[in-house]
């Protein structure tokens, strides 16, 4: 003897078996995707290290340094996010159909996931920015 609910879980258990298997892989990725966008903004900064110690030396603030790798590194951030965002509303109409007692379209998840994954390419990309703005550009220069 079960109950109709023990019986729901026995029979859903292989459904929702990968979504179990699933979960702690979401914030690894999320980690990976920002360790990957801090890396290789970090990685331009540094072969630009002349660029930017001459246009500090030439009167550029350090405001304006970090602005503008900002702008460069967000402006990949921007487009994955559209493109994921076509790709997802895309994918949404596909799938909604084999999901049971699960509401498509939630605007919480099209809002939410977006701005937490551009909070942390900002992040990712502010972090080699701000080091970047302090770079003496005597020694720039004088790196090569």
């Amino acid at each position: 003897m079960r109950t109709l609910a023990q019986h729901v879980d026995n029979n859903l258990f292989l459904i929702r078996l990968p979504a179990w298997l699933l979960f702690p892989l979401g914030p690894v990725a999320l980690v990976l995707a920002g360790l990957g966008i801090y890396s290789v903004v970090s990685y331009s900064v540094a072969q630009r290290t002349q660029e930017i110690g001459v246009r500090l030396s030439l009167g550029a603030t350090p405001a304006r340094v970090v602005s503008m790798i900002l702008r460069q590194g967000l402006g990949v951030v921007g487009v994955g996010l559209g493109l994921g965002l076509v790709f997802s509303f895309a994918c949404n109409w596909v799938i909604a159909p084999t999901l049971v007692a699960v509401r498509t379209g939630d605007p919480g998840i099209f809002v939410g996931v977006p701005t937490l994954l551009f909070a942390i390419g900002l992040l990712a990309c502010w972090m080699p920015a701000r080091r970047a703005s302090v770079v003496n550009p005597v020694e720039a220069l004088r790196v090569e």
